[in-house]
């Protein structure tokens, strides 16, 4: 794995890809992957070929615009498949649109045919490893409130803000 760290609006933001794809996004001082990273680890340049298309991605999400292929590592840290169908839904949320935990849960519900509450959604949101790039500061409350951002609520505004919620 090789982590990098990339200055952008909003704060440092550390990146980690193994050979294959990004496993993991956090902003400095945030991240629970941070926690779990020797303290020697050797942050490398984003200039490198492995950041490349992170990087190409993240450049162009702060100058505005709406691009969103990225490739995500098919490894988790965490199998849980209710999560994982939680951060596909994520990853479909377009660019200055936003989505509650109940709508996301419904989704859920009309697709397994199992109940959801929003506060699993809530749990599973909070638990997704690269922030920013899973679209989860575009989920609100069902009275429209900002909720929690493991990033901050500061950072949630800002990003709302630019992608003009």
């Amino acid at each position: 794995m090789i982590p990098t760290i990339y200055d952008s609006p909003i704060g440092r933001l550390q990146l980690l890809v193994d050979q294959e794809a990004l496993i993991s996004r956090w902003f400095k001082n945030k991240g629970k992957v941070e926690e779990n990273l020797p303290d020697n680890v050797h942050f490398i340049s984003w200039s490198r070929p492995e950041f490349k298309p992170y990087i190409n991605w993240l450049e162009s999400y702060f100058r505005g615009q709406t691009n969103s292929a990225i490739i995500f590592s098919s490894q988790s840290n965490e199998p849980d498949c209710f999560w994982q169908n939680v951060w596909r839904i994520l990853k479909k949320i377009p660019y200055g649109k936003t989505m509650t935990y109940k709508e996301i849960a419904k989704t859920i519900e009309a697709e397994t045919k199992q109940k959801v509450s929003a506060q699993a959604v809530g749990g599973a949101v909070g638990a997704n490893p690269i922030l920013l790039l899973i679209f989860c500061h575009r989920v609100i409350s069902a009275t429209n409130a900002l909720t929690a951002y493991s990033a901050g609520t500061d950072r949630k505004i800002w990003l709302l803000n630019h992608e003009k919620v």
